[in-house]
C-alpha cells in the first residue's frame, strides 16, 4: 500500500514556506524603512538656501528707510521726499508718526535688532518708531521714543534702542561723528568724537559700544555708555581697502565689516589676560612668549591652568578686545549697505552692482546670492521679522521669500572646529540650547562621537576580559555541571532593564567609587602583582604524577586571589592616600594635575555598561568555544598538550570567528546603550578621554534633547542625523563582523 502523506503536515509546511521568508522580508523592509526615514529627515540640513521673488515695485522716489511691518510680513518704506509707502502695490500708505505729519525726514536707520526704526527730521527731531499691526487689525505707526537734536545737515545715522527704551544714534556727517542719546537729568547729550575721516558707523544694540570705520581703513571702537564722555578703547588694524559698512550682530559680540573690494570679515570680542614675567628668562605659556621682566596681553586660553608650573609668571586681567575671527566669501562688488537678522546670526549685504548676499556668521558660509536686476547699487536692505523675508532697494523695491531654515548647520560646523562667540579660539562644542536668543547653537558632533567611543572603550575594557575568561573556563576548564547553571544565570543578566542598572550605578555605585577612589587605584596596581605571586607559588607546589588535578580548582584560586587583592587594597588604601596624596586623592588630582573628578564619569560607565555587555559577549563566545569538535581537543591532548596549550593553540583559533563576532556585537550593544549612559555618565559633552570626566554619547543626546527639539528645526534634524550615524556605525560593525568571521572560518576550517 502506497504511503499516504500527512495532509496536515503538508499544509503546515506550505504555510511555513510562505510565512518565514515573508517575515524575513518584512524585517528587511522595516530596517530599510527606518533608514529611509532617517535620511529623509536629515537631508534638509544640507539643502541650499533659496529665495522666491515676492514683490518688484519700481519707484524713482528713492528710499530713506526700509523695514517690515511687524506681525504682517510686508515691507514698508519712506521715500526721500518723506512719503510713507507699504503694501503690495507700492501706493502711498496712510502711515504717519503722531506729531510729525509735516516733518521732512533727512536720515533713517534700523534700530539694531529691536525691530524699530530711527528717523531724523530736518528740524532736528528724532523719532524712534515701529510699524506694526494694531489690535483692531489696522496698520499703524507707534512712537517709541523722541528726542530733539541740533538741526542736521544731510547725514547718515546708525541707531539702536537701549535697555530703557530710549534711542541712541551716531550721526556721520562730512567725516565727523556725533554720538547722541539720553544723559540723565541733562536730557539729550550730543558729543562729537575726535575723528575727521569716518566713512561708516555702527552702534551696538545696547548703545554702549560704537564702531567707526575711517578712510585709512582702521576701525575705532568707542565706549559710549556715557554719551557725554565717550572714550576710545581699541583701534582695529586697516584692511586692504577702506571699510564701507559696519554692523553688530544680535548679541553685540560680533562686528561685521565689509570694504570697497567686497571683502567681508567678522571681529569678535574675546577675553584677554595680562601675563607678567618677573623671571630672568623668557617663558612660553601656551605658545605665547613672555619676555623676561616684561608683560604681554593675550587671548585667555585658560592660561591660569598652565602658569602654576612656573612661579615667575603672574596672570592679571586684560579686558575684552576685538579680534579677527571670521572671513567670508568676497562680494561681487563694493559693499554699500548691510542688515542683520533679529532672529539669528544671519546678515545681508547689498553691493554696488545691485546684488545681495546673505551670510551666516557662525559657520562663515554664504547662504545665497540674489543677483542684481538693475545696474544700480543697493541702497537699503532689510530682513523680515521671522527672518524668512528679505527686501532690497535699488531703483525700486524688490522682496523675496527666503527658504533658509538651517543656516546654523553645515558639514564644516558639524565636523570641524568653530570659533564661537565668547570662546578663545576654534573648538569642538556641543551646546544645542541656551537661555538667550542671541546665543549661537553649537552642533559639533565630535564631542558626541568621542563620548560614544569613550563609553564603549571603557565598557569593553571591563567586560571583554571577564566575559571571555568566563566563557573559556565554563566551556573547557570547569566541572561538567557548571555550564548548566552558570550560562543561564549570566544570560539572565541580559534581562535586567538597563534603567535599573543605570539607577544602581548613579545612586549607589557612584558614591561608593568616589569614597573608595584610592582603594580602587591601589587594587588595580596590586591585582597583577598578586596574580603573578599566586602563579609563582602554585608553580612551586609539588604534584604527584599519579593524581589528576581537582576539576574546578582554578576557580577557587582565582577567587582567593581576588579576595586577597581586595583585602590588601582596603587595608592599604587609606595609608597610601594620606602618605602620597595629602589625605584626599580627588583634591590632589585637581591641585597637582588640574584633573577634576566628576562623580558620574567614564570609569563608572565602564563598570555599569560593561555589566550589561557581559551576557552578550559571554553567550556567543561560550557557544563558539563549546562547538569546537571534541576530536580536535582529544587529538591535542593525546599528543601531550596541556589543557591550556590545547585551548590556546587549538580551540581559540578554531573558535576565532565566533569570539570576534561576540566582541563586535558587544561593542555594538555598548555603543547603542542609552539609559545607563544617561543616568551614569554625567551628560557633559566634552572632548576628554580621561576616565574621571563625564561624557555624552550619540544615543544619550537623542534621548535627552529630542523631547525639547522643535519639530523640523535644526536641533530636531541634527538629532535624527546622529541616529543615522549611529545606525550606520552599528551596521558597519555587523558587516565587519560577518566579513572577518567568514575569513577566520575559512582560515581555520581546515584545522
Amino acid at each position: 500500500m502506497a504511503h499516504q502523506p500527512n495532509l496536515k503536515a503538508v499544509f503546515i509546511d506550505r504555510i511555513a514556506a510562505k510565512v518565514i521568508p515573508g517575515g524575513g522580508m518584512l524585517i528587511v523592509a522595516c530596517v530599510l524603512g527606518i533608514l529611509v526615514f532617517l535620511i529623509s529627515v536629515s537631508i534638509p540640513l544640507f539643502l541650499p538656501a533659496a529665495a522666491k521673488p515676492a514683490l518688484n515695485i519700481a519707484d524713482q522716489g528713492g528710499c530713506l528707510a526700509l523695514d517690515y511691518i511687524e506681525g504682517v510680513g510686508k515691507p514698508w518704506w519712506v521715500t526721500r521726499e518723506g512719503t510713507w509707502k507699504a503694501g503690495e502695490d507700492g501706493r502711498p500708505a496712510p502711515l504717519v508718526v503722531p506729531g510729525y505729519e509735516k516733518g521732512k525726514p533727512v536720515a533713517a536707520a534700523q534700530a539694531g535688532t529691536s525691530r524699530a526704526t530711527a528717523i531724523l527730521y530736518a528740524d532736528g527731531r528724532l523719532a524712534l518708531v515701529r510699524v506694526e499691526k494694531k489690535r483692531d487689525g489696522n496698520i499703524g505707526v507707534s512712537l517709541l521714543d523722541e528726542q530733539t537734536l541740533s538741526a542736521p545737515a544731510p547725514c547718515e545715522i546708525s541707531a539702536t534702542r537701549d535697555d530703557e527704551g530710549h534711542a541712541r544714534i551716531a550721526i556721520l556727517r562730512d567725516g565727523g561723528v556725533t554720538v547722541c542719546g539720553p544723559a540723565g537729568l541733562a536730557g539729550t547729550a550730543e558729543t562729537p568724537l575726535e575723528t575727521t575721516d569716518a566713512r561708516a558707523v555702527a552702534i551696538s544694540s545696547t548703545g554702549k559700544i560704537l564702531a567707526v570705520a575711517r578712510q585709512s581703513g582702521e576701525v575705532d571702537i568707542w565706549d559710549v555708555d556715557d554719551v557725554s564722555e565717550p572714550r576710545k578703547v581699541q583701534t582695529l588694524p586697516a584692511g586692504p581697502a577702506p571699510r564701507t559698512v559696519l554692523a553688530y550682530l544680535i548679541g553685540d559680540e560680533t562686528l561685521i565689516a565689509a570694504d570697497e573690494r567686497g571683502d567681508v570679515s567678522g571681529w569678535m570680542r574675546a577675553r584677554h589676560v595680562t601675563l607678567t614675567n618677573s623671571g630672568p628668562a623668557e617663558v612660553v605659556v601656551l605658545g605665547d612668549a613672555v619676555p623676561a621682566g616684561g608683560s604681554v596681553v593675550v587671548i585667555d586660553r585658560d592660561h591660569g591652568k598652565n602658569i602654576a608650573k612656573n612661579g615667575a609668571v603672574k596672570i592679571g586681567p586684560g579686558g575684552n578686545k576685538m579680534v579677527p575671527a571670521r572671513t567670508f566669501k568676497r562680494l561681487a562688488a563694493a559693499a554699500r549697505t548691510i542688515a542683520v537678522s533679529s532672529r539669528n546670526k544671519c546678515f545681508a549685504i547689498g553691493d554696488a552692482a545691485g546684488g545681495i548676499a546673505v551670510f551666516y556668521a557662525t559657520t562663515e558660509q554664504l547662504c545665497l546670492t540674489i543677483p542684481p536686476d538693475a545696474a544700480q547699487p543697493v541702497a537699503r536692505v532689510a530682513f523680515g521679522e521671522t527672518g524668512e523675508e528679505i527686501a532690497g532697494w535699488t531703483d525700486g523695491l524688490r522682496s523675496w521669500v527666503l527658504r533658509n531654515p538651517h543656516p546654523d548647520v553645515s558639514a564644516s560646523a558639524l565636523l570641524s572646529p568653530v570659533w564661537y562667540e565668547s570662546y578663545a579660539g576654534k573648538e569642538f562644542v556641543w551646546q544645542s540650547s541656551s537661555g538667550t536668543q542671541d546665543s549661537e547653537p553649537k552642533y559639533s558632533l565630535w564631542p558626541l562621537f568621542a563620548g560614544t567611543l569613550k563609553g564603549t572603550l571603557y565598557a569593553l575594557i571591563f567586560s571583554v576580559p571577564i566575559a571571555l575568561a568566563a566563557a573559556i573556563y565554563v566551556a573547557r576548564f570547569g566541572p561538567p555541571g557548571l555550564r548548566a547553571w552558570v550560562k543561564p544565570s549570566i544570560e539572565l543578566m541580559a534581562g535586567i532593564p538597563s534603567v535599573v542598572v543605570g539607577m544602581i550605578a548613579a545612586l549607589w555605585l557612584a558614591p561608593v567609587v568616589e569614597r573608595a577612589l584610592c582603594v580602587i587605584l591601589v587594587g588595580g596596581l596590586l591585582l597583577p602583582l598578586v596574580f603573578a605571586g599566586g602563579v609563582f607559588v602554585t608553580g612551586r607546589i609539588p604534584r604527584r604524577p599519579d593524581r589528576h588535578p581537582v576539576v574546578g580548582i582554578e576557580l577557587a584560586g582565582v577567587v582567593a586571589v581576588l579576595l586577597l587583592t581586595a583585602l590588601l587594597a582596603a587595608t592599604l588604601g587609606s595609608p597610601v592616600e594620606r602618605a602620597f596624596f595629602g589625605g584626599d586623592l580627588r583634591q590632589w588630582l585637581f591641585d597637582t594635575l588640574n584633573v577634576h573628578y566628576d562623580i558620574r564619569n567614564g570609569f563608572l560607565v565602564g563598570i555599569a555598561l560593561g555589566f550589561a555587555v557581559i551576557p552578550v559577549i559571554f553567550t556567543i563566545a561560550e557557544d563558539a568555544i563549546s562547538n569546537v569538535p571534541a576530536t580536535m581537543t582529544s587529538a591535542a591532548l593525546a599528543l601531550g598538550a596541556t589543557r591550556w596549550q590545547t585551548v590556546r593553540h587549538v580551540i581559540l583559533p578554531a573558535a576565532a570567528s565566533g569570539l570576534f563576532a561576540a566582541i563586535i556585537l558587544g561593542l555594538g550593544r555598548a555603543a547603542g546603550e542609552t539609559m545607563i549612559v544617561v543616568m551614569a555618565a554625567g551628560n557633559t559633552p566634552i572632548l576628554d578621554p580621561a576616565p574621571w570626566n563625564g561624557m555624552r554619547t550619540l544615543s544619550a543626546a537623542m534621548a535627552i534633547e529630542i523631547p525639547e527639539a522643535p519639530v523640523n528645526g535644526s536641533l530636531y534634524r541634527v538629532l535624527f542625523l546622529t541616529g543615522l550615524l549611529l545606525f550606520a556605525f552599528t551596521a558597519s560593525l555587523n558587516t565587519v563582523a560577518e566579513i572577518v568571521g567568514n575569513r577566520l572560518r575559512r582560515k581555520y576550517g581546515r584545522i
